[in-house]
C-alpha cells in the first residue's frame, strides 16, 4: 500500500531530451558500482553532479523503488528513459551476479547508437541548413521586393519577356496575399515534415523517400546494419535468447523496413528455422542486408561464434559510415550551390532582360525625336555634276541604306548596301549619290547615311 500511495503521489515526468543525461548515468553507474559504491550511494551520487530537474526527480523514483526491495531493472523500467534491450541486459546482469559488466555494455552500447545518429545529424546538418537559408531569404525577397518590382515592369508598357512575366505574376500575387501565404507555407513545411518523419502512421513515407535519394540511402542503410550487428552482437554476448535479441531489436529500431525484417527473423527462429532459412523466405531481404553479409551470419551461425561475426559487422560498418558521410557531404555541397544558383539566376534574368529592352527602346526613341527635331534644310536646286568616286555605308540602321531608282525616298527601291561596305559612284545630285550595283545596274542613295572616301584612304 505504501508504494501504491508514492506512485499516485509520483509527478509524470516526460523524458524527451534527456537522451544524454541517460547516457551519462549509464556509464556513470558502472563506473561506482565497478569500484565498490553501493547502488543507493551510487544514484545518489550521479543525482548530485545532474544539472537536469526531471532527471534528479527520476533518481529520486529510482532510489526509491530499490530501497523498497524493487529489482533494479525494474525500477530502471519505470522511469521509461531507458530501452528495452538495456533494460534486458540489467536484468541478466542482476540474476546472474554480472551487474556491472551488463551495465557497462549497455552503455557502451547507448554510446554507439548516439554516435550513428550523430553521423545522419552531422551529414543533413550542412544541406538542411542552407536549404532552410536558402526558402527563408527567397520568401522574404520574393514578399517585400517583388511586389515594388512588379510595379515598375507593369509602368513601362513594354512586351516583356516570358520568364519576367513569370515573376511578375508572383510579385502581384505574393503583393496580395503574401501576408496569408508566407506564413501558411512555413506552417505546412513543419506540418510535412512532421507527417514525414515523426507521425507513427506516416512516417514510413519519410522514410521511403531517404532510401530513395542518392547517397543518403546508402548512409542510412550502413548505419543500420552497424546498428544490427553491434546490438545483436552485444546481445547474445550477454547471454540473451536468439529470439529474444531479435525482438529487442525490432523494439530499439525506428526503421520500419528493418522492424519487419527483424520480426521476421523472430518468428522464424522461434519456430526452429535457421537464419539462411529466414532470410530467404523475406523478400527484398537482399535490399536490406546484402548477400556477403548474410553469407558471413550463415557462417557464424554454424560455428557457433555468431555473437564475434555480429560485433565485427558492426565495427566494419562503423568505418564504412565515417567514408559515407564524408562522401555525402562532398556530394551535397556542390548540389545545393546549384539550386541556389538556379533561383539566383531565374530572378536576375527576369530583372535584368526588360532592363535591356528599355535601354534599347530608349535610344531608338531618341534617335527618332533627333530626326524629327531637325529641320530639314532646303538644298537649292543644283545642276547635275559629273563626279566620280566612292562612297561607304555609315553604322547606322540598314534600313537607311536603301538604293532607289531615282534620287527621291519616293521612287522604287533597287537594292542596298550594308553599314561599312563600299560602292563606286559615278554621278552626285541635291545631295544623293548615283552608285554601281550589281550586273551593271545603278541606284542612287541619299547622301545623309554615307560616307566619301578620300583617294588616301583608297
Amino acid at each position: 500500500m505504501k508504494n501504491k500511495k508514492k506512485e499516485k503521489k509520483r509527478k509524470k515526468i516526460f523524458t524527451f531530451g534527456l537522451g544524454k543525461e541517460r547516457d551519462d548515468f549509464l556509464e556513470n553507474i558502472s563506473m561506482l558500482i565497478s569500484g565498490g559504491v553501493p547502488i543507493f550511494e551510487a544514484i545518489e551520487s550521479i543525482k548530485e553532479g545532474s544539472r537536469s530537474k526531471d532527471m534528479k526527480k527520476l533518481l529520486d523514483y529510482m532510489r526509491e523503488d530499490i530501497e523498497d526491495g524493487l529489482p533494479i531493472w525494474k525500477s530502471f523500467s519505470k522511469t521509461n528513459l531507458f530501452p528495452d534491450h538495456v533494460i534486458s541486459l540489467v536484468r541478466l546482469g542482476e540474476e546472474s551476479g554480472k551487474l556491472n559488466e551488463n551495465i557497462k555494455i549497455a552503455a557502451i552500447g547507448q554510446e554507439k547508437n548516439r554516435a550513428l545518429q550523430s553521423k545522419i545529424y552531422s551529414a543533413m546538418m550542412y544541406p538542411a541548413f542552407v536549404l532552410f537559408l536558402t526558402v527563408f531569404v527567397g520568401l522574404g525577397i520574393a514578399w517585400l521586393i517583388l511586389p515594388r518590382l512588379t510595379t515598375t515592369f507593369a509602368q513601362m508598357r513594354m512586351d516583356l519577356p516570358l520568364i519576367t512575366e513569370i515573376l511578375i505574376e508572383i510579385g502581384n500575387f505574393l503583393g496580395s496575399y503574401g501576408h496569408y501565404f508566407i506564413p501558411s507555407f512555413l506552417v505546412f513545411l513543419v506540418i510535412l515534415v512532421f507527417v514525414l518523419f515523426y507521425l507513427p502512421k506516416t512516417k514510413f513515407i519519410g522514410q521511403a523517400v531517404l532510401f530513395i535519394i542518392p547517397g543518403v540511402g546508402k548512409l542510412v542503410k550502413e548505419l543500420e546494419i552497424a546498428r544490427f550487428g553491434h546490438l545483436l552482437g552485444t546481445l547474445l554476448g550477454a547471454g540473451v535468447s536468439i529470439r529474444q535479441a531479435m525482438f529487442l531489436l525490432s523494439r530499439s529500431t525506428a526503421s520500419l523496413r528493418y522492424k519487419r525484417l527483424y520480426k521476421h527473423l523472430e518468428n522464424c527462429i522461434g519456430e526452429g528455422d535457421t537464419f539462411k532459412k529466414s532470410f530467404s523466405s523475406f523478400k527484398g531481404a537482399d535490399k536490406l542486408m546484402s548477400r556477403p553479409i548474410q553469407q558471413l551470419i550463415f557462417v557464424g551461425e554454424k560455428s557457433g561464434s555468431l555473437s564475434e561475426v555480429l560485433l565485427d559487422i558492426g565495427r566494419k560498418f562503423e568505418e564504412k559510415t565515417d567514408n559515407t558521410t564524408k562522401n555525402l557531404t562532398v556530394i551535397l555541397e556542390p548540389l545545393m550551390l546549384v539550386i541556389v544558383s538556379l533561383g539566383v539566376a531565374f530572378v536576375a534574368i527576369a530583372i535584368i532582360l526588360p532592363i535591356y529592352s528599355l535601354i534599347g527602346g530608349m535610344d531608338a526613341r531618341q534617335q527618332v525625336v533627333q530626326e524629327i527635331a531637325t529641320p530639314v534644310e532646303e538644298v537649292p536646286f543644283e545642276e547635275t555634276e559629273v563626279e566620280t568616286g566612292k562612297i561607304r555605308g555609315l553604322d547606322v540602321d540598314p534600313e537607311n541604306l536603301i538604293v532607289y531608282s531615282e534620287p527621291s525616298y519616293g521612287s522604287e527601291m533597287v537594292g542596298q548596301i550594308m553599314p561599312g561596305e563600299e560602292a563606286e559612284y559615278i554621278e552626285k545630285e541635291n545631295g544623293w549619290y548615283k552608285i554601281l550595283l550589281l550586273e551593271d545596274e545603278t541606284g542612287w542613295i541619299s547622301g545623309s547615311y554615307i560616307e566619301v572616301v578620300n583617294d588616301e584612304e583608297q
